[in-house]
């Protein structure tokens, strides 16, 4: 069942809801202000089209613990980039690889919005 849908199922109102908060995650503030004014039937293929589009990038809080190659244990934490989907077990391999340790175990996951990913990185 949808996410936030009683038993009534899913609204207007929070289908509506769900559409300009994607568009609002996954575009930039020109293109939001763009669709803004754009009636709910062309949202939906602009956001129809945008999960189409291959290569998609998702960013993600990745905290994570391993093992150095002197035997010590290393925690850290990264922002990871996703272009496809990935398993666990693969993000944990290039974390492995990127950070130089063995037996990486990835303590917690978050996927980043837009605003999130321009607070951890100081992008704009």
């Amino acid at each position: 069942m949808y996410k936030d849908c009683d038993d009534e199922g899913l609204t207007d109102e929070i289908f509506r809801e769900d559409i300009d908060e994607f568009i609002w995650n996954n575009f930039s503030e020109e293109e939001n202000d763009r669709l803004y004014n754009l009636s709910y039937y062309e949202k939906v293929k602009i956001v129809l089209d945008k999960l189409r589009e291959k290569g998609m990038t998702r960013y993600y809080f990745i905290s994570y613990v391993g093992i150095t190659n002197d035997g010590n244990t290393m925690y850290g934490s990264t922002i990871y980039q996703m272009k496809e989907e990935e398993t666990l077990k693969e993000i944990g391999k290039r974390l492995q690889e990127s950070v130089k340790c063995s037996n990486v175990v990835i303590l917690n996951l978050l996927k980043l919005n837009k605003k999130e990913f321009k607070i951890f990185t100081g992008r704009k």
